[in-house]
């Protein structure tokens, strides 16, 4: 069985019902999200051992997030703190034209208080494989570096790297991201992940989705750049092949997440060694089915995944 690892903040998510306003709403829908333990969740739910590594403060918020995370499967090693705050987010779901709005309250949150020394690194031993993104970079200065500590840690320990960048605008400016993000992919990963808007509004990327990719490989050389591309599905390539694959048509009750359930799909397959069309369908087939569900987390048993991605025409699966 993988093992793989992530690092970052979750935070309690609260959502009106019914499309209502925000001003309005007199009941919120509570859950945890965050895109790293929703990756750790979708690959537990495939089969996977997945470790969370996080910073949270000592209350019943912070241990509801570690409940819920343990009870699909997920491990967890988190510093536990009396002091700051877990963060939430708040989701007014929208309706055309309204769109979907979100609204972040998380400054102070433990997270951005980490140290180096306060972390386990044994928790990366039997490491197949570390996931980090650009929302933990945003945080601060503490994190940021505690994500360039889990690089090093891993390029010593011979363990695959895989970054989202995740661009969050209402966290810090393209021109920061880039800044920053560019210092830490220069450092090497084997999975760059990047959306196409992300890559156009971080990167200042033009062109063809291979002339992206062809970008990504040239400036940050990665074992593999994969471009998730929206409704056109997603590509990847390791600088001399190309493989895309259809994003799978669903139903979306709820977007949010499905980017992470894509990482953790393709994460699944590129561990057990398939081939990279087939990590793309699997991909696309887990974010498919997030997408058909309420909250941030992609809870589907592989079965589930597995059937979808070899669903027949008729929509039955064989």
């Amino acid at each position: 069985m993988p093992k793989v690892v992530s690092f970052g903040e979750t935070m309690i998510r609260f959502s009106t019902i019914r499309q209502e306003r925000l001003e309005q709403s007199q009941h919120l829908e509570i859950r945890s999200a965050g895109a790293e333990s929703n990756f750790c969740l979708g690959c537990a739910q495939m089969g996977l051992e997945a470790v969370w590594v996080s910073k949270l403060t000592d209350n019943p918020l912070g241990r509801s997030i570690v409940n819920n995370l343990r009870r699909y499967g997920v491990s967890t090693s988190v510093i536990w703190t009396d002091s700051y705050r877990v963060g939430t987010y708040y989701i007014e779901y929208g309706s055309f034209p309204r769109s979907t709005q979100v609204t972040y309250d998380r400054d102070n949150s433990a997270i951005r208080y980490i140290e180096e020394d306060e972390i386990d690194w044994n928790v990366l031993d039997e490491t197949d494989y570390i996931h980090l993104t650009g929302i933990t970079v945003a945080l601060g200065e503490k994190p940021k570096s505690i994500v360039r500590r889990f690089i090093e840690e891993a390029k010593l320990r011979g363990i695959k790297i895989g970054f989202d960048v995740n661009y969050r605008a209402k966290l810090w400016s393209s021109e920061k991201a880039r800044q920053e993000l560019t210092g830490i992919l220069e450092m090497g990963v084997d999975l760059l992940f990047i959306g196409i808007g992300d890559a156009i509004t971080v990167f200042g990327a033009s062109g063809t989705p291979e002339d992206v990719l062809n970008g990504f490989m040239s400036k940050f050389s990665p074992s593999l750049a994969i471009l998730t591309l929206g409704p056109d599905g997603a590509m990847a390539t390791d600088g001399s092949s190309y493989w895309k694959a259809s994003v799978e048509k669903s139903d979306t009750v709820d977007p949010i997440g499905s980017g992470d359930a894509f990482d953790s799909g393709f994460v699944t397959s590129y561990l057990e060694r398939k081939g990279i069309e087939e990590c793309l369908w699997f991909g696309n087939a887990l974010a498919a089915m997030k997408r058909t569900i309420v909250g941030d987390e992609p809870i589907f048993s592989r079965k589930e995944i597995d059937d979808l991605v070899h669903i027949d025409k008729k929509g039955v699966c064989r």
